[in-house]
């Protein structure tokens, strides 16, 4: 049985899903976007988490360990290619 603390847990992180996907559609500056998706991904590997918290299942686990390392890697991606230095 899931117990409160988990409930609410998951219902703000839906929120924060929600509501960082509606901020994605006004904003134009790639950085900004890059933030939002990250926060995306942190929620998302939380909520992954709780799931394995309730059910004890190690592929949960797994499934978030994943998700945080995709992330790490889309983030330096990311710097990498956006804040690249010209010599002029």
């Amino acid at each position: 049985k899931m117990s409160l603390f988990y409930t609410i847990s998951l219902c703000i992180l839906f929120a924060n899903i929600g509501v960082a996907l509606y901020s994605l559609m006004g904003i134009k500056s790639e950085g900004s976007r890059m933030l939002f998706i990250l926060l995306m991904g942190t929620s998302g590997m939380c909520v992954v988490l709780i799931f394995y918290a309730f059910s004890a299942n190690r592929a949960y686990l797994d499934i978030a360990l994943l998700f945080a390392l995709l992330a790490a890697i889309v983030g330096i991606v990311f710097s990498r290619r956006a804040w690249v230095t010209t010599d002029d």
